[in-house]
């Protein structure tokens, strides 16, 4: 995905897939394993874009936590 035409801060959230790795090469994941409702575990994933990475590195934004 081009990250030039997206300017703004962007979050994506899903499932850990090798689909979304590749269409978002360059953005950063961040995984959390959690149970799913048969209780099977799996990874739960957001995927930030550069802005958006960025940002909360440097402190811009002020959340406490993505998970």
């Amino acid at each position: 995905m081009s990250d030039d035409t997206l300017t703004g801060h962007v979050v994506l959230s899903g499932y850990a897939s090798r689909l979304y790795d590749e269409a978002l090469e360059g953005w950063t994941r961040i995984e959390k394993r959690v149970l799913d409702n048969s209780g099977e575990q799996r990874a739960e994933c957001l995927w930030l874009n550069p802005v958006c990475a960025e940002a909360a590195d440097s402190g811009e934004v002020r959340q406490l936590s993505l998970f």
